[in-house]
């Protein structure tokens, strides 16, 4: 993604509720095309809407260029940060959820919020 806070939306339209917002660098999946919209999906929360064209890139991200040859080996963990390791574990939670109102700031099919109808507000 090129852009920070780049919106994504339900349908290819500027005036159509975001669903989230996509920072500089996020990666993500094109779906397909429609004039200058694009479906995409998130790769880490594996949630679906459209994007404008001209903020997608096709430049690789800089931690999966390739580095330098090095005489030496050293082996490099990957660290995940804790606020990816929440937004991991809230996307699996909501994945395996049924139905579409499983907390209170989740939409139902309509769009509206859930509230009070979500699982998370009853007993």
């Amino acid at each position: 993604m090129r852009g920070n806070s780049v919106a994504l939306r339900r349908a290819p339209n500027a005036k159509v509720n975001v669903l989230d917002r996509l920072n500089l660098g996020k990666q993500v999946m094109v779906l397909g095309n429609d004039g200058l919209w694009s479906r995409v999906q998130d790769d880490l929360t594996q949630r679906e809407g459209w994007v404008a064209s001209r903020f997608l890139s096709d430049d690789e991200p800089v931690a999966k260029r390739d580095a330098p040859k090095v005489n030496e080996t050293v082996e490099v963990k990957r660290k995940l940060s804790p606020s990816i390791i929440v937004q991991r574990i809230i996307a699996e939670s909501f994945a395996s959820y049924p139905g579409t109102c499983a907390c209170p700031y989740s939409t139902d099919r309509r769009g509206r919020k859930c509230g009070s109808r979500s699982t998370y507000s009853k007993p």
